[in-house]
């Protein structure tokens, strides 16, 4: 548990408030062209185009999803309690040459891994 240094109404510092995080996240299932794809069973890769997130399924399907993160902090009792809340929707299949078209701009070392090492130009 986390502790999280607060000043009090007076203007003094020096309570501490013992610090909680609660994490809820709703993963989403689809159909997308006769395969089954699952946030939750997925690997997060980066951050893709458009806000979405890019993921990979464990037979090497590549997909995205839009992700909405809403953190919430109150006090109860003598914590103070944040609940983070992770919602995946909208997911559309991805092709491996729309992931390399994003990711030999964006992310080299993710390239690099998916698809391997290229030759200089």
């Amino acid at each position: 548990m986390r502790s999280l240094l607060r000043k009090t109404k007076a203007g003094s510092s020096g309570i501490v408030y013992p610090f909680r995080q609660e994490r809820r996240v709703f993963h989403k299932k689809a159909i997308i062209n006769g395969k089954l794809y699952d946030t939750e069973k997925a690997e997060f890769l980066c951050m893709f185009k458009d806000r979405r997130i890019l993921l990979k399924t464990k037979s090497g399907n590549y997909f995205s999803c839009s992700q909405d993160i809403k953190s919430v902090s109150e006090e109860k009792m003598d914590e103070i309690v944040e609940t983070v809340t992770i919602l995946h929707y909208d997911l559309r299949e991805e092709t491996e040459e729309a992931v390399k078209g994003y990711t030999g701009i964006h992310e080299l070392d993710l390239y690099i891994r998916l698809f391997g090492e290229v030759d200089e130009a």
